[in-house]
């Protein structure tokens, strides 16, 4: 049998993304309704809403702050030490 590889396409949510999903979820719009004006997966905004709350409230500035923290390096962009081409 072949075995299929699924991929999965990630994009993080970006600084203005947070922005507005902070914006909406003040002014009581459900989650599907954000989901559809942000262009996510409602999923992403339950995840983000429970990740970047502070005492109930969601915070796009530290979420963005931590989600900047966590960003890794491609492999094809790291350094190799000298001579090792």
């Amino acid at each position: 049998k072949e075995i299929s590889r699924i991929t999965m396409n990630y994009q993080q949510l970006t600084e203005p993304q947070r922005y507005q999903i902070s914006a909406l979820l003040e002014l009581n719009t459900s989650v599907r309704k954000i989901a559809e004006i942000v262009k996510c997966h409602r999923a992403t905004v339950y995840r983000e809403r429970a990740r970047h709350s502070i005492d109930g409230r969601y915070c796009a500035t530290r979420a963005h702050s931590l989600a900047q923290e966590n960003v890794r390096v491609p492999a094809s962009t790291e350094l190799l030490p000298t001579g090792l081409t």
